[in-house]
């Protein structure tokens, strides 16, 4: 994160400025960003039994549309794509064996799709724009046949993969303001409400082939960044931007299955515990 600093401060000292719109009609951002993240399981205690957790690397693009530079209402649409350097720490489903491991593949998706209004005023030099809109987010994680260390000596453990997908509806405000020579900054909180959460575990319960999945329906996560540009010429600005996201899930829905043990045929669940994520980091990018 240091070095994404450093580097803005370096494109701004060499080049030259020109005056900054606080809003412009049609706008590209894409941008670089290095973020820690860490998702935890706890229990009914609020007591964490399992996280995966780590550093993330990612891209994102933002395409932001206007009718004009008078007050009017805008659409915006937003992609982030990031790999992550993870770690799970966590135990076998009984919880008998208690084990740490490199995630071998973990990958993050969001789409939103945003629709507001542009509200300038100071002369075109500020504005405030509220919006609602429609997000998604897709989270892969690969857990499967890890070896680990038990006793000293090399042991394997049977994982599987995870699909995790939430859609919500993003309420939040941009607020803008041109600095003068060539500065622009914004600030942008935001509370994200929770719609629907679908958790699929590739572990087949009942030998059929088939993946588990679980349904969430109540949670709430909010995020918030402040963003600082340097124009650079007549079409170009350069940005840095700090944030932060959470999310906070609660308990799934049940998934039942039936198991013969010792001639008796039991009942038993699975279900996708109480589980909050946080990502903190920065990103610096380009605006034209």
């Amino acid at each position: 994160m240091k070095k994404l600093v450093l580097l803005f401060i370096f494109i701004c000292l060499v080049t030259g400025s020109s005056l900054s719109v606080a809003v412009r009609q049609k706008e590209h951002s894409i941008g670089f960003e290095i973020n820690g993240y860490k998702y935890q399981e706890v229990n009914n205690k609020g007591e964490e039994f399992m996280s995966i957790e780590g550093e993330r690397r990612g891209l994102s693009y933002e395409y932001l549309s206007r009718k004009s530079a008078e007050k009017s209402s805008f659409w915006s649409y937003q992609v982030a794509l990031s790999f992550g350097d993870l770690v799970y720490d966590g135990c076998s489903r009984d919880g008998a064996i208690k084990f740490k491991l490199n995630c071998r593949a973990d990958f993050y998706q969001e789409h939103r799709f945003l629709y507001g209004l542009a509200l300038p005023f100071n002369e075109y030099k500020s504005a405030v724009m509220p919006y609602l809109g429609f997000g998604f987010r897709g989270l892969f994680n690969r857990l499967k046949d890890y070896c680990y260390i038990k006793g000293g000596e090399p042991a394997e453990i049977s994982g599987y993969d995870r699909y995790s997908t939430y859609l919500y509806i993003p309420l939040g405000i941009i607020a803008r303001s041109d600095l003068d020579n060539g500065w622009l900054f914004n600030l942008n909180p935001e509370f994200d409400l929770f719609l629907i959460g679908r958790q699929t575990s590739c572990i087949d319960i009942e030998g059929k082939g088939e993946t588990t999945e679980n349904f969430q329906h109540k949670g709430y996560g909010f995020r918030a960044s402040a963003r600082i540009s340097k124009e650079i010429g007549e079409s170009f600005a350069v940005f840095l931007e700090p944030f932060v996201k959470y999310w906070n899930i609660d308990e799934s829905g049940k998934k039942y299955y039936s198991v013969v043990e010792s001639g008796i045929v039991k009942y038993k669940y699975l279900f996708e515990p109480k589980n909050t994520a946080m990502e903190y980091g920065a990103k610096i990018g380009i605006t034209f």
